[in-house]
């Protein structure tokens, strides 16, 4: 006998919601139009809340909070006069926002709410690690806002204690501010809180055991925060799951056959969990499917064609899957569809001009696409960054001179660039997008 179909848990609950606003002589709805539940929020300006009220309300009953800071005043002009009153909050700080809102409704004034979890996106800042060269050290990192090197701050110096570096190579800046370096004459791994080098937290001493490191040129988080090295003279990678060595694990050996490296610079981890290595001295980039080297694939030859690099530096992979790689004795950035090198593209020739790089008296260093496409470049050689808009080399503009002051490096190793390329963890679950580290 076939019976009709029942009615499930939410539709019973509406018909009861119903009959209980027929019951109280009608019911409000409230909601948050703006900024919307998991919404990001521009770097820069006021943010502005808009809600929309809908139905009967009791005079004066409206309240809001923020981050539990009643901010009721704020809004304007408040029901019954409006529907939709909105507040502006000039001045928040980067990270998650909680935003509450009620309004009592009906007869009996009962209270009906909303929330709306977002991300108010930081301004932007681009990171890099400048090195050192047999005539000048700077061993620090630098953070700017801009490619005209607006709001210029370095932070360390030369050295083998805290707040100090010896060569720092990868970077990488996990949200919001936390920054991880890899220190590679210092046989370690530093984070920082912040510029300032509050939390300073190293990790690491010279050697080829466990917790050891020798030469680690690059570092990368992925969305469980855990951190990958690449180890360059023990031909192996690394991951660890904070900044303890807690679950050390790793995979590879010297040399050049399956499983083997030979001076691992770049790392980077898609959003697969897929890990992609520039195998530098074999002169290839790999890609294995997790830290066992299952799916172990290469791509690449020792040359200056299509399908073959000089030494590979570092690489970085946008959101499409495309790889993009630093080919430095070639001077030249390349980029290929995937694994199969499908697309190959470059741009580059040896030199200090526009669309040159110089690989041959320093490395081509780390590679970043940002969210709009634009590609940074490490320009180690010419002691300068260099941004442009695609693979075509249009909008080629640097910054950067040789030497230690503002607007100066000695050898620029690598750069990473923040927000909204960056590992966003919203309370919501809100979407993430990962940015990438890189060096050289």
């Amino acid at each position: 006998m076939n019976r009709p179909p029942s009615i499930d848990g939410t539709a019973k609950r509406l018909c009861l919601v119903a009959l209980a606003c027929l019951a109280l002589g009608g019911c409000a709805q409230i909601q948050i139009v703006t900024p919307a539940n998991g919404s990001f929020v521009a770097p820069t300006g006021s943010v502005t809340a808009q809600v929309a009220i809908q139905g009967q309300t009791c005079d004066t009953s409206f309240h809001a909070t923020l981050d539990g800071v009643t901010v009721t005043s704020m809004f304007s002009p408040q029901p019954p006069a409006s529907s939709t009153p909105q507040a502006t909050f000039p001045a928040l700080v980067p990270g998650d926002h909680l935003l509450t809102v009620s309004v009592q409704a009906g007869p009996r004034c009962l209270t009906v709410s909303a929330t709306s979890t977002f991300y108010r996106v930081g301004p932007s800042s681009i990171y890099v690690t400048d090195g050192e060269t047999s005539q000048l050290r700077d061993d620090r990192i630098v953070q700017m806002a801009d490619m005209n090197g607006t709001g210029w701050t370095s932070f360390g110096s030369p050295g083998t204690g805290q707040n100090q570096f010896s060569f720092p190579r990868g970077v990488f800046v996990y949200s919001p501010t936390k920054i991880y370096i890899a220190d590679q004459s210092n046989n370690r791994i530093v984070m920082i809180d912040d510029m300032t080098g509050a939390g300073w937290t190293a990790f690491g001493s010279q050697g080829y055991g466990v917790g050891q490191f020798w030469n680690p040129l690059g570092i990368f988080l992925d969305s469980a925060a855990r951190i990958y090295i690449t180890d360059s003279g023990t031909g192996r990678i690394v991951r660890m799951d904070d900044m303890t060595g807690k679950n050390w694990i790793q995979f590879g050996t010297v040399g050049g056959g399956t499983g083997q490296f030979r001076d691992p610079a770049g790392i980077f981890v898609d959003s697969s969990g897929k890990i992609y290595v520039a195998d530098s001295t074999n002169s290839r980039i790999v890609r294995i499917n997790d830290m066992t080297g299952a799916g172990w694939t290469s791509f690449g030859s020792k040359g200056a064609g299509i399908n073959q690099f000089n030494v590979p530096n570092m690489l970085f992979v946008d959101p499409s899957g495309r790889i993009y790689i630093t080919d430095s004795n070639n001077c030249r950035v390349v980029r290929i569809n995937d694994m199969s090198g499908s697309g190959w593209t470059s741009v580059g020739t040896c030199g200090s001009g526009s669309l040159q790089f110089n690989g041959q008296t320093a490395f081509v260093g780390g590679v970043f696409v940002d969210t709009a496409g634009r590609i940074y470049v490490a320009d180690a050689g010419n002691a300068r960054l260099v941004r442009m808009n695609d693979m075509s080399g249009s909008g080629w503009i640097t910054l950067g001179t040789f030497g230690s002051g503002t607007g100066q490096f000695v050898y620029l190793n690598n750069v990473f660039v923040k927000p909204p390329s960056e590992i966003i963890v919203g309370r919501n679950s809100m979407s993430r997008s990962v940015a990438h580290d890189e060096q050289p």
